[in-house]
């Protein structure tokens, strides 16, 4: 009966425990902290969280990473994404100059 309980409490409650997850981590907590800076930068290039501030990033970070709602090749390929996204947006801006430099010669 105790363990029924429980898990409708999860259940009730579906917000994490992040001090929890934290003291509970273990001996990959820096490896997972790592992931979760990796994880945040992704975050932030996000159209729902571009304009929120680093404090609520980062504990949406550490909560996905401490929880395992997020997996590391998961973080590889987004980070992978923003920055091939970022070389476009700056081969675009080259582009763009060379264009009005070419405009402003003529």
């Amino acid at each position: 009966m105790t363990k029924t309980k429980s898990k409708e409490t999860k259940k009730e409650n579906p917000e994490i425990n992040l001090d929890e997850l934290i003291m509970n981590c273990g001996s990959k907590k820096y490896q997972e902290l790592v992931l979760a800076m990796k994880w945040v930068y992704h975050l932030k290039e996000s159209d729902e969280y571009k304009n929120k501030p680093a404090s609520e990033l980062i504990e949406r970070a550490l909560k996905d990473i401490l929880s395992g709602s997020v997996t590391p090749k998961e973080i590889a390929k987004a980070i992978e994404k923003d920055e091939e996204r970022r070389l476009e947006r700056i081969a675009e801006k080259r582009r763009e100059r060379a264009a009005k430099k070419a405009a402003d010669e003529k």
